[in-house]
C-alpha cells in the first residue's frame, strides 16, 4: 500500500470487514480454556539429555 499512513489504511479496512461481517466465536472445544502452566515436567527434564543425543 503507498500511502502516507499505511497503519490507518489498514485500520480502516479491518473495521470495515468487521462491519460487513462480525467475527464468529470459536466452537471448538478448547478454545477459550485456560492452559495453565506451560512449563516442562520433573520426568520431560530427566528425559531432555537422552534426547539431545538421539536428535544431535
Amino acid at each position: 500500500m503507498e500511502s502516507e499512513n499505511p497503519q490507518e489504511k489498514l485500520k480502516k479496512l479491518t473495521e470495515s470487514l468487521e462491519d460487513y461481517r462480525p467475527l464468529r466465536i470459536s466452537s471448538k472445544h478448547m478454545a477459550g480454556r485456560e492452559l495453565g502452566r506451560m512449563m516442562p515436567t520433573a520426568s520431560l527434564k530427566y528425559r531432555l539429555p537422552e534426547y539431545q543425543t538421539l536428535v544431535h
